[in-house]
């Protein structure tokens, strides 16, 4: 579960790089 939620965390930080740097980004840390 922990990997899967790290996975998820990972790809959740990829998908908001690729959809451009100013959109603002919550860290839910």
């Amino acid at each position: 579960e922990v990997y899967t939620s790290a996975a998820a965390r990972e790809k959740g930080i990829e998908s908001v790089k690729a959809n451009g740097p100013d959109s603002p980004v919550e860290d839910l840390t």
